[in-house]
């Protein structure tokens, strides 16, 4: 870390008075599991880092070892509180980003934290620079964090225009978000889930791995979870304006799965209340040559499971083209279920935007100004969900 490798129960700043690193901070060779931060590579038990800046470089161009996570404050947080307590004064202003040809395991990258879980609290935090990836595995990006494992909380924090998350190479599935890359909410039975409110994107998200599949949500990529009756998971209050964008020009069997707040929900209890995909969150596949069905969504792409939807807006246009089948929603694209899961309630969500598509010759189109198709999901006209756009 630019201040320190490890923090263990360990204040770090306070109100007006936080830690500031300006020099780079890069990872060359790893034995291990490599944690990368600008502030503090591994926080942990009760650490906490407030006002705290950063503007070098966190990067690595690695090819041994094993995960690696990169965060442009922390690279992994345990039990630990990242925190503002004014306007833009916790903030990642240098990029992140892994550049390495061949990587030996998954990545995960944030503008803020790499992995971050036990409780973690990150509340008031901005970023504002780019958040990368061009390597041979797969990678989870978030403008805050890139892979959330249960109970952590994001609250009023910030991906700036500057946080553009961008993938253009990759050996696997990856997921790529505005605030957070995945969410692995993995048999968490805990009460506290996975929760994201009050927070906004307003970065361009670019999934342009030519060859793989992937999630990408203009604030979150994916969010899975899977105990069945666990701990719910919600987004409330979000709002993205960053455009997301999905392009494949492989013609195998790969899949894109995009949405103006979420890109996939899978198994995970998620409750999505009062978000808004802005006008200028247009959620669009671009070129996708791939033959798996892909999806674009006003609010989600791919809904597995799906909580309670509840008040959500899209504004943005959305839509595309790909060789496959395509299905596109002004809410979602399409849902489904899995024996075990209950299904939620969905209700006072409205469509303002322009859904259009066009799929492969002989293959399913499906296009609705709310759902592009329901498999699972009850619709009626007592929860007054709403379409105005075209």
């Amino acid at each position: 870390g630019g201040i320190a490798g490890y923090a263990n129960n360990t204040p770090i700043g306070e109100a007006g008075k936080g830690c500031s690193n300006s020099g780079a901070v890069t990872l060359k060779t790893a034995a291990g599991w490599a944690h990368l931060g600008g502030i503090v590579g591994n926080a942990v038990s009760n650490t906490s880092i407030v006002d705290a800046t950063n503007s070098g470089t966190i990067s690595s161009s690695s090819t041994t070892g094993d995960e690696q996570r990169l965060g442009g404050l922390v690279g992994y947080a345990n039990a630990t509180t990242i925190k503002g307590t004014g306007e833009k004064t916790c903030i990642n202003n240098g990029p992140v980003y892994i550049t390495a040809a061949s990587v030996l395991d998954v990545c995960s990258i944030g503008g803020v934290v790499g992995v971050a879980t036990g409780n973690t609290k990150i509340k008031n935090v901005y970023n504002n620079n780019k958040i990368s990836f061009a390597s041979n595995k797969a990678c989870y990006l978030g403008g805050m964090v890139g892979v959330i494992e249960k109970n952590v909380t994001i609250d009023g924090c910030h991906n700036l225009s500057g946080g553009i998350i961008e993938c253009t190479k990759a050996g696997a599935t990856y997921c790529i978000g505005g605030i957070l890359g995945r969410g692995r909410n993995w048999n968490n039975t805990d009460a506290d889930g996975i929760v994201i409110k009050n927070s906004s994107n307003s970065a361009a998200i670019n999934a342009m791995a030519t060859n793989k599949s992937v999630y990408a949500g203009g604030i979150v990529g994916i969010m899975e979870q899977g105990a069945t009756g666990g701990s719910t998971n919600a987004f409330e209050d979000c709002i993205n304006s960053g455009k997301v964008t999905a392009t494949i020009t492989s013609t195998a069997a790969y899949y894109a799965r995009i949405g103006g707040i979420a890109g996939g929900i899978s198994k995970s209890n998620v409750k999505i209340k009062g978000c808004v995909n802005d006008t200028a969150g247009e959620v669009k596949l671009d070129n996708v040559k791939s033959t798996d069905a892909s999806h674009a969504g006003g609010i989600v792409g791919y809904a597995a499971q799906p909580g309670d939807f509840d008040g959500n807006t899209n504004k943005a246009k959305v839509g595309g083209s790909a060789a496959g089948n395509v299905y596109v929603g002004g809410i979602w694209a399409l849902d489904s279920k899995t024996a075990g899961y209950t299904i939620g309630t969905v209700k006072n969500n409205v469509n303002y935007g322009e859904v259009y598509g066009t799929a492969g010759s002989g293959k399913t189109l499906g296009v609705g100004g709310l759902f592009g198709k329901i498999t699972a999901s009850t619709i009626d006209s007592e929860n007054k969900n709403t379409n105005y756009g075209n």
